[in-house]
């Protein structure tokens, strides 16, 4: 393996300039997220509009590209998930149980909240307006728990039509099968390597295409951890390489929309632009992580808005649908976007968007800021029951 042939793999240091720069990718990707979900809800489809001026255009352009971005959160998870498998499995340390400990109750606190409010949210929607169709068949107990296991876009639909819960299904498994493609590769007995091996390959048809065409998305984030360092000065990488890379991805992106006009929805078709973006999108990353990935260049105990607003960029990304819902039909009589994009209702879409942040930050300090709390108290329970047992 590479880190048995001289190869050093690229860590994230917590208290580097890079760790914080990560993290307003992390924000920015659930903020842009919200706002593209949300301005069709709030303002007329494009189509409709009477006045198309270079600004509006603009606007309806930029707020276009969620799925885009959502990509650079799976580059993002492939290189920060990746990168701890490698880093346990280099020291001999990597534990199937503490691993899953850490996932499951990193996704877990949040997804079950998320869940409880779209079942909140939606029968309050129900009981406000009896016509909305929303709902239809994607409310069942079935749903909930197909949701709760990740099954959501294999055997369920996203529970209560909550969309952003799909990218969660893609993650989990990438999860899973990222440890046990590493395993197939570094365990030395032949048992072990085939019975990894038969799991990967049931888990790949399992899945199905789409789910594993995107995997190869999240791969590119495993190659910034194991690609060496770049042969070129720090200077250039910060003046030249990390531009260059926002760049072209930007405008990748922009040609994108403007010329191949896809269904953003149709993954299968729409991987091809999607990669190339990602790939721009790893070549960002790769560049801040060997500029600015210098320890003590940030104190860790000190404010940071980037740290803060990431910490609760998971709970936004999960819980803000469910709100923009329940405006949809609330604000524009169940119809899609009824706003104009004049000054007024843009100052009280921004109003909106920030109302929606403080509701997801007042949710995460009771679950994802509890993360590490829970975790830990998990972890003492299950080593007292097997000290239990073998007492």
């Amino acid at each position: 393996m590479l880190w048995k042939t001289g190869w050093s793999l690229t860590i994230l240091r917590a208290d580097s300039k890079a760790s914080r720069y990560l993290d307003a990718l992390r924000w920015f990707v659930a903020v842009y997220v919200m706002i593209y979900h949300l301005r069709p809800v709030l303002f007329q489809g494009y189509n409709q509009l009477q006045n198309k001026n270079l600004i509006v255009k603009a606007a309806y352009l930029l707020t276009s590209m969620g799925y885009e971005f959502v990509m650079l959160f799976f580059v993002l998870s492939g290189y920060l998930i990746s990168s701890s498998v490698l880093k346990a499995v280099g020291k001999g340390t990597f534990s199937w149980k503490s691993y899953l400990i850490n996932r499951f109750t990193r996704l877990w606190l949040v997804l079950i909240s998320a869940l409880v409010l779209t079942s909140a949210l939606a029968q309050l929607q129900l009981n406000m307006f009896p016509d909305s169709e929303f709902f239809y068949n994607n409310m069942k107990w079935s749903d909930f728990l197909g949701n709760l296991f990740f099954l959501q876009g294999i055997f369920f639909p996203n529970y209560g039509g909550n969309l952003p819960l799909w990218s969660l299904s893609y993650e989990f498994w990438y999860y899973i099968l990222f440890p046990c493609l590493v395993q197939l590769f570094v365990s030395r007995s032949l048992l072990v390597k085939v019975g990894y091996g038969v799991l990967v390959i049931g888990l790949s048809v399992l899945l199905g295409k789409g789910i594993m065409l995107y995997f190869l998305i999240w791969l590119l984030g495993t190659l910034l951890v194991v690609l060496p360092k770049p042969q070129i000065s720090m200077k250039v990488l910060a003046r030249v390489c990390i531009p260059l890379a926002s760049a072209l991805a930007g405008m990748i992106m922009l040609a994108d929309k403007l010329l191949l006009h896809q269904n953003d929805s149709d993954l299968i078709k729409r991987f091809f632009p999607q990669f190339i973006v990602s790939v721009c999108f790893a070549g960002l990353i790769y560049a801040i992580l060997h500029c600015y990935n210098h320890p003590g260049s940030v104190d860790v105990k000190a404010f940071n808005i980037h740290v803060f607003l990431a910490g609760f960029s998971y709970t936004l990304y999960l819980t803000h649908y469910p709100v923009i819902n329940l405006l949809r039909v609330w604000l524009g009589d169940g119809r899609w976007g009824t706003w104009r994009p004049d000054i007024p209702h843009v100052l009280l879409g921004l109003v909106i968007s920030i109302a929606i942040m403080a509701y997801a930050w007042v949710i995460s300090t009771f679950t994802e800021a509890q993360t590490s709390e829970v975790r830990s108290w998990i972890t003492r329970q299950l080593d007292a029951n097997r000290f239990k047992r073998r007492s």
